[in-house]
């Protein structure tokens, strides 16, 4: 045999330290952590161990572990995060509709609990969005009514649509035609509506 099948044999070889057994390097994980870009113990050595902390007693200690950790170090983590989103966006969006389509009714449900558990804000959020959507329209449109100039109160200034076919949601949409609109006060709105009535 030559050197170089001497070598290419011991390469195919590694012993793990945990059972001080001679094994193929195919029953070895990968890592990239490693020189050899092999783990440190087998595969059989490595699913041992798992078994052993999987208990639930384990996971919760495990789980305490990595809050605590996660907690000290949350702004280099998260930091950690939002540079690897930006370097591939595209693999975290694959990833992520992935996991939508297989987990569809987990993820309704967890919004649904969501929603409950902080309905308060969400509210609070929503109203606080619309108000800004609404006077941003207000402010472009002139901020008073085109029909009798009142300006006092931007509660009582109101979106008149020109065209009928356009939904009464558009007044909360951030972007507008705004040649479909009239920006009137609550007493001309009612008055033009009940003319063509």
């Amino acid at each position: 045999m030559c050197l170089q099948t001497i070598m290419f044999e011991i390469k195919l070889w590694k012993v793990c330290p945990q059972c001080n057994r001679d094994k193929n390097t195919s029953k070895f994980n990968k890592s990239k952590t490693r020189k050899d870009g092999l783990s440190f113990y087998c595969k059989e050595c490595c699913k041992k161990h798992y078994r052993k902390w999987a208990t639930p007693e384990n996971r919760k200690k495990r789980n305490e572990k990595v809050r605590k950790s996660y907690a000290k170090n949350k702004d280099k983590i998260n930091k950690r995060r939002r540079e690897l989103r930006k370097q591939n966006p595209e693999k975290y969006r694959q990833h992520e509709r992935k996991y939508r389509k297989e987990n569809v009714e987990k993820k309704r449900k967890w919004g649904r609990e969501n929603y409950q558990r902080h309905k308060k804000d969400f509210l609070r959020r929503a109203k606080e969005r619309k108000k800004k959507i609404i006077e941003k329209h207000i402010r472009i449109l002139g901020g008073k009514c085109m029909i009798c100039g009142y300006n006092k109160y931007v509660g009582v200034l109101e979106l008149h649509h020109l065209m009928e076919k356009d939904s009464y949601y558009d007044r909360y949409k951030s972007k507008l035609n705004y040649s479909n609109f009239m920006l009137l006060c609550a007493n001309c709105h009612r008055e033009l509506h009940g003319r063509r009535e």
